[in-house]
Formats: structure tokens, C-alpha cells, sequence
């Protein structure tokens, strides 16, 4: 992946990890991230019950939800790339873009698992992440497919406009 210095944003490069198109490095990144941050995600789930009640809080806001949070949304965005790579059966896409839609859910529920005190409420809205937004566009994505509306990779991505 490298910063395009015009626009701001990063843009994938697939001969970086040796694949062969843009969704391909997605799906093999995600595969990597996904395997890395279950395993942090596992220790961490592991190592709260044996922390002092006090640290406990911080503990979880600071690494353990973080931790899921990305887990969570590297499933997300694997599932999408996913659906994509399953195109033209359609089946196949829609069930993996409803596997993204919980995903994006559990991001949710874990960004609101954080908020306590005075940051009770603090990832309300869309005005951090855009869940709302993003699970609506996987949500209405998934729903064209299964109707036999997506036959295409173009189709998809009208769908889905990211």
C-alpha cells in the first residue's frame, strides 16, 4: 500500500504482496490481519479477568476493544472483497456481504462496549466511522444481489459506492 502524495489517501499496490489485482491483495492483507489481531484478540479476552478490578476499564478501552474493533472491521472489509471475487453467483456474494453486515454490527457493539463516564454515547451517530452509513450501502448490496440485480463487478460497486 503507498500514500498517493496528490490526493491524500492510501492506494493499494497489488505487486506489493505478490498478488495479482487490487481485491486479491485485500482478501490475502485481511487474511493476515484477521489471523493476527484473533490471536491478540484471544490474549486479551484472556488476560481481563486476571487484572486487578481497577484496571480492568482501561485495560478494555484502550487494547482490548481496539484489538476486536479492528478484527472486526478487517472481517468486514474481507467479506466485501470476498463478494466481489464471487461475482457472477450472486448467492454466493450476497451471503458474504451479510457476513460483512455483522461484522459491521459488532464494530459497532464494540465501539459502544467502551463508552463509559463522561464518553457514554461518544460513538453515537456516524460522525467518527460512518457505520450507519456503511452498513446500509453492505445491507442494500446484499439485498440486489440476492434479488439477481448484481451481475457484475460495476454493478457491485454501484451498490456499494465506497
Amino acid at each position: 500500500m503507498k500514500m498517493d502524495k496528490n490526493g491524500g489517501y492510501f492506494r493499494i499496490v497489488p505487486e506489493d504482496c505478490g498478488a495479482a489485482s487490487q481485491i486479491e491483495a485485500i482478501v490475502k492483507g485481511t487474511t493476515e490481519s484477521i489471523s493476527k489481531l484473533a490471536s491478540v484478540v484471544a490474549r486479551t479476552d484472556a488476560e481481563l479477568p486476571s487484572l486487578p478490578p481497577g484496571d480492568r476499564e482501561f485495560f478494555n478501552d484502550n487494547l482490548r476493544a481496539q484489538a476486536r474493533f479492528m478484527l472486526h472491521l478487517n472481517r468486514a472489509l474481507h467479506t466485501v472483497a470476498l463478494a466481489m471475487t464471487y461475482l457472477p453467483n450472486k448467492n454466493a456474494a450476497a451471503a458474504s456481504l451479510q457476513e460483512a453486515a455483522q461484522d459491521l454490527v459488532c464494530m459497532r457493539t464494540t465501539l459502544h462496549e467502551a463508552e463509559l463516564g463522561k464518553f457514554t454515547g461518544w460513538n453515537d451517530g456516524d460522525r467518527l466511522f460512518g457505520l450507519h452509513k456503511l452498513s446500509e450501502r453492505v445491507q442494500t448490496a446484499s439485498v440486489i444481489s440476492a434479488n439477481d440485480r448484481i451481475i457484475s463487478w460495476e454493478s457491485l460497486e454501484q451498490a456499494l459506492p465506497l
